[in-house]
């Protein structure tokens, strides 16, 4: 995804559509699609009531513990770009040593008729 004006747009429409394996380039609206993100979240080595508090924040946004191990943990959330940055500013620097991010992924809310 990215934000452009009409003139950006196109061009970047264009030459995307001249790229492979790119099947289709279509310009989707925001508000009439579904937006989501994924991050991969790693923290420093935690004492045992900051693990505690970690795993509430985490749990609260609806993620989900992919692997703990030596009191570090490496957790995935998922949502819309608001949701990312409240559980990222939330942890803060403090606790998170890594974060590897997907962008905003979209797809449209139209369902075709195929």
């Amino acid at each position: 995804m990215f934000k452009a004006d009409d003139h950006m747009a196109e061009f970047m429409r264009r030459v995307l559509g001249r790229s492979t394996p790119i099947v289709n380039v279509e310009v989707l609206d925001p508000e009439r699609s579904i937006v989501r993100e994924v991050a991969l979240i790693k923290t420093r080595r935690l004492s045992d009531e900051e693990s505690v508090k970690v795993l509430h924040q985490i749990d609260k946004v609806g993620g989900r513990v992919l692997e703990s191990k030596n009191n570090a943990l490496v957790a995935e959330v998922y949502g819309d770009h608001e949701r990312i940055e409240k559980i990222l500013n939330i942890l803060g620097p403090d606790i998170l040593k890594e974060v590897a991010r997907s962008g905003q992924v979209l797809i449209s809310r139209e369902m075709g008729s195929k």
